[in-house]
């Protein structure tokens, strides 16, 4: 069905006839005009209609978009406190992990301290035992060349150089006796 334009309604020749306008022309054009305007009302309604529907829908898209908002920018926060709370743990296990090798590396240094020490304790001692030792044997080499050129052996090398006494009689044998 064509629609009826305001200008059609200004360009459409009526008739004038007795007592007027042609009546059949007058009715046919009222008649699309009637059509035109309801057609165009319920094209109103229904477009009015749609409009109210679309902003509710824009109502409920802003609605959703400031839920989205609020959620990211609870999310950023919650990122950031994680991220903040996680750095702080790591910072104290470095923290930790620092005095523990602080501590650490103090135990070593002592240990190398006292380990010096006994090091040095024990070098003194070897010394000395080494200077004891070197006195003994110049002492000992000392009788053995006194043995040696025939002078009389100390009283201690006697006493080392005696002979063991016959255990079924308290006399020496005559070899010992002659030793003696």
């Amino acid at each position: 069905m064509e629609r009826i334009k305001p200008i059609d309604l200004e360009r459409t020749p009526i008739r004038r006839a007795f007592r007027g306008y042609h009546r059949n022309t007058v009715d046919l054009l009222l008649g699309r005009a009637s059509r035109t305007i309801e057609e165009l009302l319920n094209e109103e309604q229904r477009l009015r209609a749609e409009n109210e529907r679309l902003k509710a829908e824009l109502e409920q898209y802003r609605s959703l978009e400031a839920t989205m908002k609020d959620a990211l920018v609870l999310a950023q926060k919650a990122a950031d406190e994680t991220r903040a709370a996680a750095h702080k743990e790591a910072e104290s296990i470095l923290e930790k992990a620092r005095l523990q090798a602080r501590r650490e590396q103090e135990d070593a240094a002592a240990d190398i301290r006292r380990l010096n020490e006994e090091f040095q304790n024990l070098e003194r001692e070897y010394r000395a035992f080494l200077g004891q030792y070197r006195s003994l044997l110049a002492q000992k080499l000392e009788e053995l060349d006194r043995l040696i050129a025939g002078q009389t052996p100390a009283p201690a090398v006697r006493a080392a150089v005696a002979v063991p006494v016959d255990e079924e009689s308290d006399a020496p044998t005559e070899e010992e006796a002659a030793v003696r």
